[in-house]
């Protein structure tokens, strides 16, 4: 092996293996992030003191997470959305949530978690969805269903 082998397979294996941790990170925030959209819909429907709290559980949140990265109240107001919109992944989560040795909170998810499927993710795999898209890729999703599903529903009515 000479100099410029050396150099090669340090910047191979360096590239190949920064691009796995990345996909790591998008994989475990996007879990992260839908089962937080989770636990808030289950304090907002069945929490015990949610009365005390109304309207302003998301605000309070924000305020008492400020210490985590990310807890604004536009984001926990994503991550709600994002469980509402993408509930098949739930049994995803749970297996996951098992893996990490969270077990309880996975066994909880798996027990409550809607088994209704989504029309726009009905043929694909939550596995799937999950391992190829992040988080940013389900929110921009989102914001083009609300966009296009007038215009689809225009097209069809006059077709």
């Amino acid at each position: 092996m000479n100099f410029q082998q050396l150099l090669s397979s340090i910047e191979k294996a360096h590239d190949k293996l920064i691009s796995q941790a990345y996909n790591q990170i998008n994989y475990y925030s996007t879990i992260r992030n839908w089962l937080i959209g989770y636990f808030i819909v289950e304090f907002e429907q069945r929490g015990e003191d949610r009365a005390v709290f109304g309207k302003e559980v998301l605000k309070n949140l924000s305020k008492k997470l400020s210490r985590i990265k990310g807890m604004s109240l536009t984001n926990l107001k994503l991550f709600r959305q994002f469980y509402y919109s993408y509930p098949e992944i739930g049994q995803t989560v749970s297996d996951q949530l098992d893996k990490l040795g969270l077990t309880a909170i996975g066994q909880s998810l798996s027990g409550q978690s809607p088994n209704k499927t989504t029309d726009h993710a009905a043929h694909i795999p939550p596995e799937k969805l999950l391992g190829r898209l992040s988080f940013s890729h389900f929110i921009a999703l989102q914001v083009a269903a609300i966009i296009v599903w007038p215009f689809l529903m225009v097209i069809k009515t006059h077709f």
